[in-house]
């Protein structure tokens, strides 16, 4: 039986908008940095934290994914999904925002994760030994936190359908919970039910 892979994700922030995340990840900007753990990385993943509708101002409103990495996109894969988020929607709404971006790796115990020499994050998305997908990722994330702007992604468990994966989510990992299993949601009726049912209710509003 082959190993079940764990991906931790670790979160960083937060930020205020695109343009303050692009300071962060630009290589050009007077800003830039590794990751605060003293990595070389890039960021795949993205929460967006603010008001909507009649929840509090500082809800988990949207988690993103961008699979461009620096060298096919100058470095804004996820900066550009952030501009177009405020072109479209984050730039109406009645609170400010928090960003949280994301890099990504293999977990494979927390004396590797407290060395970073011995536990490089990826610079590139990696998809092979067994490894899931960025989308496959972001879809367990979705469906585990049901953010209340990804209501069509939340139904979309079929992407979980051939995982078999862990996630920690570590460092300022907000209201993410700290570990999920992708074996939990898949075929699991009665998250169905609490998924179609808060889906609903975000429908009608």
């Amino acid at each position: 039986m082959s190993e079940v892979p764990v991906v931790d994700i670790y979160w960083e922030s937060p930020f205020s908008s695109a343009k303050d995340v692009k300071n962060y990840v630009d290589k050009n900007a007077p800003t830039t940095e590794n990751n605060k753990r003293g990595q070389r990385t890039d960021y795949f993943f993205y929460q967006i934290y603010g008001q909507h509708l009649n929840n509090d101002a500082d809800t988990l409103l949207y988690i993103g994914m961008s699979d461009v990495d620096k060298q096919k996109n100058g470095g804004n894969g996820v900066v550009n999904r952030l501009e177009n988020h405020q072109k479209n929607w984050t730039g109406g709404l009645r609170s400010e925002i928090k960003i949280y971006i994301g890099s990504y790796g293999r977990f494979v115990d927390w004396n590797h994760w407290n060395d970073p020499e011995n536990n490089k994050y990826y610079t590139t998305p990696l998809d092979k030994d067994n490894f899931p997908t960025i989308a496959e990722i972001e879809a367990l994330l979705i469906y585990a936190h049901k953010p209340s702007i990804n209501c069509a992604s939340i139904r979309n468990v079929n992407a979980l359908e051939r995982c078999n994966f862990y996630l920690f989510n570590t460092g300022k990992r907000r209201s993410l919970f700290p570990e999920l299993s992708a074996r939990y949601y898949i075929n699991n009726e009665q998250e169905k039910g609490i998924i179609d049912a808060s889906t609903g209710i975000l429908d009608n509003n």
